[in-house]
C-alpha cells in the first residue's frame, strides 16, 4: 500500500504545475489526497501502534475471528528511511504553484519527519572523515539530491507569497471553531487562508528545529542558509550569492521599518494585517540571536548588513492601537483594530524585538563596541516627541503612529517608558473591545434562550438570575467541573482546553438523556443553551487571561 501511495507521488511537481484541464485537476486531487493520507498516518501511528494494535491482538477471542497482524510493526518514518528518493519527492512538492494545500501538507509532513528520531540520527552513508558526521539524515537526503536548489526556492517562494490573505482571523469570528473545540484562545487561532497557513507553518518548522535538543545542523539551519560544516562560525551568505529563507524573513521584517506618514499607511503593514506572522518572525530572529550555535554568526550578519536592531526599534511605532478613550468609535472596534488576537500578537512581536535588542546591547557592551551601544541607548532614553534628524530612520514615526491624536502620553517622555505605556494602553483598550465582543456574541447565540434556573420550572416559565453566578449555575445543571479542563499553555497561562470542555459537556448531555431528563423539548433547549453559554464564556475567559 505504501509503494502504491508513493507511486502516485512519482508524477512529480513539474507535471503537477504544468497539467491543465481535467487531467490537471485529477493529478492535483490525487497528489493532495496522497499527501494527506501520509500526514494522517504520521499523526496517528503512535496511538495505533502502541495502544490500539496491542489491544486488538489480545482481543481475538472477543472479536470472534483471528487478526493476521504481525507482532512487530514499525512506523512510517522507518519505512521511508530506505526510500530516499520518495522522501525528496515529497519535500519537492513545496514548489507546487497550483495548489497551496499541497504545499501546506508538504510542510506539515516535513515538520513531523524532522521531529522523528529516525531522521534526526546521523546519516551512516556519509563518508568517514568528511567533517559532516553530525549531519542528520533528513538534511543529508535533501542536500545531496538534485532537487535541493528547487526545494530551497520553493520554501522562499511560499514565504514571499501574500496570496489573497488580507488579514488574519478575529477572535469574535472564531466562536464556531471554539464550539467544536478547534480553538481555545489567542495562541491557537486557525488561519483564514492556505497561503497564510503555509507561511506560519514554515516559520514554526524553523523554530522547532532550532531547539537545543536537536544537534545542529538541522533542516532549519539548512533552509536558513547556515553552513552545514561550520554553522557556528562560517558567515551567512550574501543574498546576491545565495538566497535563503532567512533573507526572505528579514525582507518581510524590513518592510515593517519603512516610513509611515499616517495610520492608514501603517495599517497595511504586516504587523497590523498579519501580526501572528510578524510575531513568529521576530521570535525566530531572537532565537537565532540567543542560540549558542547561531548567535555569533546571526548577530554579526544583522549588525554588518543593515544595523537591524536599531532600525527595527526606531521605526516601529510606539503605540499598538489608537487610544480608544480619544477615538471611541464603534467603527474602529467592529473593524477588528482592537481585536485581542491582533493586539496579543503585536505585543509579543514587540517583546521579541525588545529581547533581541537587549541581547544586542549586552553583546555590544561586552565587545566594547561603544559607538553602536551608545546609538541604541541614546535612542531608548531620548525624548519620544523629538526627531533624530532628517535621515531615513526617523523617530517621528515612533511618536505619531498609530493615530496622531492618541499620543498624549508620549509628549516629552522617554521612549523606553513610552513603550511600556503603549502596552498598558493597548491592553486596556483591547479588554474593552473584548467585553463588547463577548456581549455581542452572547446576544447572537443566546438570543431568546431560556434561563438555566428555569430547568426546574414549568416549560413556559422564565426565571431571572444573577449573571455573575451563571457559570456556577450552568456547571451545576450539567453536573460538570469546568476547572478540570484547565491546562497551562506554552506561554505559561492557565486556560480552558475547549476541546476537552466540548467533549465533557457532550458526555454530560448524553448522561442527562440516558436518565430521561431531556424528554421535554424545552428542557433540551435549555441544556443546549447552557452548553453554548459555557463554551462562549470559557472562550472569552481564555482570551482575557492570555491578554
Amino acid at each position: 500500500l505504501l509503494d502504491t501511495l508513493l507511486h502516485v507521488l512519482n508524477v512529480g511537481v513539474d507535471a503537477l504545475n504544468t497539467s491543465t484541464g481535467d487531467l490537471g485537476s485529477y493529478i492535483r486531487s490525487s497528489v493532495l489526497c496522497t499527501l494527506r493520507i501520509l500526514l494522517r498516518i504520521l499523526r496517528i501511528q503512535d496511538v495505533l501502534l502502541h495502544s490500539i494494535v496491542p489491544i486488538l491482538l489480545e482481543s481475538t477471542d472477543v472479536l470472534g475471528f483471528p487478526l493476521n497482524l504481525p507482532r512487530s510493526l514499525t512506523t512510517l518514518e522507518q519505512l521511508l528511511l530506505s526510500r530516499r528518493k520518495s522522501v525528496v519527492q515529497i519535500v519537492s512538492y513545496i514548489s507546487c504553484v497550483v495548489s497551496p494545500d499541497v504545499c501546506l501538507a508538504t510542510v506539515k509532513i516535513l515538520h513531523i519527519l524532522s521531529d522523528s528520531p529516525v531522521f534526526n540520527g546521523v546519516d551512516d552513508n556519509l563518508p568517514r572523515g568528511s567533517g559532516m558526521l553530525t549531519l542528520n539524515r533528513l538534511v543529508s537526503f535533501i542536500d545531496n539530491s538534485d532537487e535541493s536548489l528547487r526545494i530551497m526556492h520553493g520554501f522562499i517562494s511560499c514565504l514571499e507569497a501574500d496570496g489573497n490573505d488580507v488579514t488574519e482571523s478575529l477572535s469574535d469570528t472564531l466562536i464556531g471553531e471554539a464550539a467544536r473545540g478547534f480553538t481555545s484562545g489567542l495562541d491557537d487561532q486557525m488561519s483564514t487562508t492556505p497561503s497564510l497557513s503555509i507561511r506560519l507553518s514554515i516559520v514554526d518548522l524553523l523554530l522547532a528545529n532550532l531547539s537545543q535538543s536537536k544537534p545542529a545542523p538541522t533542516i532549519a539551519h539548512y533552509l536558513l542558509g547556515f553552513s552545514l560544516t561550520k554553522p557556528a562560525s562560517e558567515d551567512l551568505p550574501d543574498p546576491s550569492q545565495r538566497a535563503t529563507c532567512l533573507h526572505t524573513i528579514l525582507d518581510l521584517l524590513r518592510k515593517e521599518s519603512g516610513a509611515f506618514d499616517d495610520f492608514a499607511s501603517y495599517s497595511s503593514s504586516m504587523l497590523i494585517q498579519r501580526p501572528r506572522l510578524a510575531e513568529r518572525c521576530q521570535h525566530l530572529v531572537y532565537h537565532l540571536c540567543s542560540d549558542p550555535v547561531t548567535s555569533e554568526v546571526t548577530m554579526r550578519y544583522l549588525r554588518a548588513r543593515e544595523n537591524y536592531f536599531y532600525t527595527q526599534m526606531s521605526t516601529t511605532p510606539a503605540t499598538i492601537v489608537p487610544d480608544l478613550q480619544q477615538n471611541d468609535s464603534d467603527e474602529l472596534v467592529t473593524a477588528g483594530l482592537y481585536s485581542p488576537v491582533k493586539v496579543y500578537a503585536q505585543m509579543h512581536a514587540r517583546a521579541w524585538l525588545w529581547r533581541s535588542t537587549a541581547l544586542e546591547l549586552h553583546t555590544l557592551v561586552l565587545q566594547d563596541s561603544r559607538s553602536r551601544a551608545k546609538l541604541i541607548a541614546e535612542w531608548l532614553v531620548g525624548d519620544a516627541s523629538q526627531q533624530v534628524g532628517d535621515s531615513a530612520v526617523n523617530s517621528d514615526v515612533f511618536s505619531v503612529l498609530p493615530g496622531k491624536s492618541a499620543q498624549g502620553f508620549l509628549d516629552s517622555r522617554m521612549r523606553l517608558l513610552a513603550l511600556f505605556d503603549s502596552l498598558r494602553q493597548a491592553y486596556r483598550d483591547s479588554s474593552i473591545a473584548l467585553q463588547r465582543q463577548h456581549q455581542e456574541t452572547e446576544q447572537e447565540y443566546l438570543a431568546n434562550q431560556a434561563d438555566p434556573l428555569s430547568m426546574d420550572a414549568d416549560d413556559g416559565a422564565i426565571v431571572s438570575y444573577d449573571q455573575t453566578n451563571s457559570d456556577y449555575l450552568d456547571s451545576d445543571i450539567l453536573d460538570v467541573d469546568v476547572n478540570s479542563c484547565v491546562v497551562v499553555n506554552e506561554r505559561g497561562c492557565a486556560v480552558y482546553d475547549l476541546h476537552a470542555l466540548v467533549a465533557l459537556l457532550g458526555q454530560a448531555e448524553r448522561a442527562l438523556e440516558v436518565n430521561g431528563q431531556l424528554s421535554a423539548s424545552a428542557t433540551r433547549q435549555r441544556v443546549h443553551a447552557t452548553i453554548r453559554r459555557l463554551v462562549i464564556r470559557c472562550f472569552f475567559a481564555n482570551q482575557e487571561r492570555e491578554l
